[in-house]
């Protein structure tokens, strides 16, 4: 019967190190697939981020070609020299011709050196309207206006990416807006004020989004003191414009710290991995400020080229990583429970076998053990029965004489057998193997049994024994080792003496 307690002991011992290595190949191999995956996801954060920067910087220098022309256009030279009415209403249809050609414009404005919009043509409902003259507004203590007046000649200033503010109230819906601007001259050199154009800043920030392709919904966009314009948030952009103090810098301090120190690359933290790159949208030759958030202030400091960047951000959240892991997991778990089932049910197998093979082998011993206690005990029996049988000889009052068949040696002969024969010395007899007499006597002895009427009887050949002669007296005494019957005791005695 098999032993319950030894068998779950056998199958723990082969299965739990099958186990093991089933289990370790497994996870190697997951492992290495979500190493894979994330330095997949590494790069393509890497690639879009860079996309993403790419398309801003793509955008900024179309617009800023475009002030170019619209400074170096011949309207606006004749306008800012004759400053005519005629001159001004040609103006007006270049730039609406403009607007409508390009059509991501929202204001296209000549603002004369006192700070007057001279020309506003605008883009409503996709298309492009000239502004008449009673909405014409005076921007002078814009902050926009007083810094692209301060630029060089042939210089062109780019604002901050803020909101547009009309008539001193934040324009509803929320309109992003980045402003590009230069000064103008007229044939004398003096300053006849900026053409402006009002960039939708919105489609810098889509742009921004398509190129960062998968990025886009978790991709975001910082200026250089940490604010949202682009957040997975939409609650938490141009805070700055609100005065709000919940910034991308106060939010995440130490990610900041890293973010503005360096120019680009990854990083992984607690909250995930963290992908960054700079985005510079001037070059030489062009000037920015930091621009303000309220609705009739300058500047609060102008900046060069390599002063004014933003920060283009991703991250992929921890729980994002976690759920990449268990997708990974989700595939691999079923093929890891086959295996730690068929791993059981090999090593449940493999026990049962080892199982019977020691049942079989104690059951042998035990069978070994019953067999030799068999017969120890068998020849003990014998051992007894032949006592007995010798005791009964030794008792017997018939003589029992025998003798071997080859030589007439004298085997056994029992008390009786001495009378007859006429021995005193009863130990000769017990000697076993030996001649009672010598085999001349032997032979004497047998011819007078013989004689006397004796039949011989050969005793059944025994494994350790050969063929003896068992005769005995005549009746009325019988044999015990033949079916002959032995005379009286007196012609015994006579038979038996020696010749």
């Amino acid at each position: 019967m098999m032993n319950r307690l030894r068998f779950v002991r056998s199958l723990l011992l082969v299965w739990i190190p099958l186990a093991l290595l089933v289990a370790g190949v497994i996870v190697h191999l997951a492992e290495d697939k979500i190493d894979s995956r994330g330095t997949l996801l590494r790069e393509s954060e890497t690639r879009n981020v860079a996309r993403g920067v790419e398309a801003i910087s793509h955008a900024v220098d179309r617009v800023v070609r475009d002030v170019r022309f619209l400074a170096a256009h011949g309207a606006l030279r004749a306008a800012v020299n004759a400053d005519g009415p005629a001159a001004v209403a040609a103006l007006a249809e270049s730039f609406l011709a403009f607007s409508d050609s390009q059509g991501i414009y929202d204001q296209i404005r000549w603002i004369d050196e006192t700070g007057m919009e001279r020309v506003r043509v605008e883009l409503a409902d996709d298309r492009a309207k000239i502004a008449p003259a009673d909405r014409l507004q005076n921007k002078a203590r814009r902050y926009f206006f007083v810094d692209t007046m301060a630029v060089a000649l042939g210089e062109v200033y780019v604002s901050p990416l803020d909101l547009n503010v009309e008539r001193d109230r934040i324009e509803v819906p929320h309109k992003p807006t980045l402003r590009v601007g230069t000064p103008v001259f007229d044939a004398a050199g003096h300053p006849r004020g900026i053409v402006l154009v009002n960039y939708f800043g919105r489609e810098l920030l889509d742009a921004f989004g398509r190129a960062a392709s998968t990025t886009a919904e978790r991709a975001m966009l910082l200026n250089r003191d940490g604010h949202w314009l682009k957040a997975p948030d939409p609650g938490d952009e141009w805070g700055f414009m609100f005065r709000s103090a919940d910034t991308f810098a106060k939010r995440h301090p130490n990610v900041w710290a890293r973010i503005r120190a360096e120019e680009r690359g990854q990083f992984e933290d607690h909250q995930g991995i963290w992908t960054f790159a700079t985005v510079h949208p001037l070059v030489a030759g062009e000037r920015s400020s930091r621009g303000s958030g309220q609705g009739f202030a300058p500047g609060s400091a102008r900046l060069d080229a390599p002063e004014y960047y933003w920060k283009a951000v991703a991250r992929v959240s921890a729980e994002q990583l976690a759920a990449y892991r268990a997708e990974v997991w989700t595939e691999y778990a079923p093929a890891l429970a086959f295996l730690l089932l068929l791993a059981l049910l090999t090593s449940a197998r493999i026990a049962q076998v080892l199982e019977q093979r020691r049942s079989a082998d104690e059951q042998l011993r035990q069978s070994h053990a019953e067999l030799e206690q068999k017969i120890v005990e068998r020849t003990e029996l014998l051992a007894e029965r032949e006592r007995e049988h010798l005791q009964i000889l030794a008792d017997s009052p018939s003589a029992i004489i025998v003798l071997r068949l080859a030589d007439a040696a004298f085997v056994y002969g029992n008390p009786a057998s001495q009378l007859l024969l006429g021995v005193a010395d009863s130990s000769r007899t017990r000697r076993r193997s030996s001649a009672f007499v010598d085999p001349a006597q032997g032979r004497d002895v047998l011819a007078t049994l013989r004689q006397s009427g004796h039949r011989e009887r050969v005793a059944p050949a025994r494994p350790t024994t050969r063929r003896r002669r068992a005769c005995t007296a005549t009746p009325p005494t019988s044999c015990a080792g033949c079916s002959t019957t032995s005379s009286p005791p007196s012609r015994r005695r006579r038979s038996g003496s020696p010749d």
